[in-house]
């Protein structure tokens, strides 16, 4: 298991810990049912999240029908990137084209959220 997938495998993990943990989270978890994939280009390191009706499960692999999709150049720059405290690393991977977007944005900013919500104690 590469860094990415380990730190993908990670946030999984701490969202399911912060629904049981937290109203509020499980709250955000209800806005939005929704798919969201994270994979490199390749495919060789890829995570789907499901979030559906309050809760969030994620599995391995590449879901043929994600509603959203964050697809990294490669694993090193994911796992740099995702790791990096600067807010504004992200959009500098989107302008840079080390990141793309498929599907809706509004999903993806939803997710970004919800992963912030996520780290914060």
């Amino acid at each position: 298991m590469n860094k990415m997938s380990l730190l993908l495998w990670v946030l999984a993990k701490g969202m399911q810990f912060k629904a049981w943990r937290s109203e509020a989270f499980r709250k955000k978890l209800a806005e939005q049912n929704f798919t969201l994939q994270i994979k490199t280009t390749s495919a060789s390191t890829a995570r789907y999240f499901i979030f559906s009706d309050g809760k969030v499960s994620s599995k391995k692999g590449v879901h043929d029908k994600a509603d959203v999709a964050l697809v990294w150049k490669d694993e090193a720059i994911g796992f740099a990137t995702m790791t990096n405290k600067d807010p504004k690393a992200m959009m500098d991977a989107l302008t840079k084209g080390n990141l793309k977007l498929e599907g809706k944005a509004d999903l993806a900013l939803w997710f970004a959220g919800a992963v912030n919500m996520t780290m914060k104690g």
